[in-house]
């Protein structure tokens, strides 16, 4: 079967690892064409890839040259790039989070269900080792009553995540954590309380905290990050009628525990998510399997995070619109 011509929108710190893949260990994929906004750099890398270079995404989607399009871009870019990626016919791969809002969730859903062209959101986390592991887990844990999630990160050197709209920790980090809990409990998250601070930023959050109800089951979360620590780690706490599981995914170990014992589980392999994503992305778009990660499922986590963000703004409970 002929190789897939992949498009990459954005080459920024995230955008190459995306590239790395792609030139690397991404069965059945090329990497065509590249596209940024810095026009001297973007020329330089196709020269040295020896692959085309547009100064605009619509040019690349239109040009021929690509069967689809990675997009690693700050997300007020999405809703043009979704529309113009159906308007071309041309299969889209979504970096998280889908859209900045609601409002631009609701134009992505409207721009894939108008496109026979698959249109998948890199919720990448989904892939980690220790994720799925903790899913697996939770089927002997019997009834689930609570789960905790939280990250913690260093201070972020990009100056967009610190602009009002497509930045701020909630829409960029917290989006990992609401698709995490939907993901591994199977719940929909239909109501938030949530507080903010500024500890190292000057216009977004960059902590946040926030107690979540699920439907159905009447499980309560609680997520929470911070971006203004010297370390990384990730924690999942899920509690169960008949165990419990902590385990850290930036650390890549997991403990099930029963009573007084414990049995930890340490995945020493390192498997680099983006790579798995643009793998299941591939097979998409060659038929081999359905979608894995939906535009839907990116959608209903940014109906998450704007009713964290409401909730921070009123100081009250705010319901998660339930997107279809």
């Amino acid at each position: 079967m002929k190789e897939i011509r992949v498009g990459l929108i954005g080459l920024g710190i995230h955008g190459a690892r995306y590239a790395h893949h792609l030139e690397t260990d991404v069965p059945g994929a090329l990497l065509a064409a590249v596209c940024r906004q810095d026009r001297v750099a973007g020329e330089a890398f196709a020269d040295r890839r020896d692959v085309a270079f547009f100064s605009d995404f619509r040019l690349l989607m239109d040009s021929g040259q690509v069967d689809a399009v990675c997009a690693v871009v700050p997300p007020d870019l999405h809703v043009e790039i979704a529309e113009a990626a159906a308007a071309a016919g041309v299969a889209l791969l979504l970096e998280k989070p889908l859209a900045v809002d609601v409002a631009c969730a609701r134009r992505i859903l409207q721009a894939s269900s108008n496109s026979a062209a698959a249109v998948m959101v890199a919720h990448t986390l989904r892939y980690n080792p220790v994720v799925l592991r903790v899913r697996e887990l939770m089927a002997g844990l019997g009834r689930i009553h609570l789960i905790a999630v939280n990250q913690r990160f260093e201070p972020a050197s990009r100056p967009w995540l610190d602009r009002p709209g497509p930045g701020g920790i909630i829409l960029n980090t917290g989006i990992h954590e609401f698709d995490l809990v939907r993901f591994v409990t199977h719940c929909e998250i239909r109501s938030v309380r949530c507080l903010t601070r500024r500890v190292g930023t000057r216009r977004t959050e960059d902590v946040f905290a926030a107690v979540m109800e699920l439907e159905p089951g009447e499980v309560l979360a609680t997520v929470d990050a911070s971006r203004h620590v010297g370390g990384r780690s990730g924690r999942i706490e899920v509690a169960g009628a008949d165990g419990q599981i902590v385990a850290d995914h930036a650390h890549s170990w997991v403990s099930r525990l029963s009573g007084r014992t414990s049995e930890t589980y340490r995945l020493n392999e390192e498997v680099p998510t983006v790579r798995e994503t643009l793998v299941d992305f591939v097979r998409l778009v060659r038929g081999e399997i359905d979608n894995p990660i939906p535009v839907l499922e990116g959608a209903r986590a940014v109906a998450v995070a704007e009713a964290c963000l409401r909730s921070a703004s009123t100081g009250r409970e705010e319901k998660v619109e339930l997107l279809q």
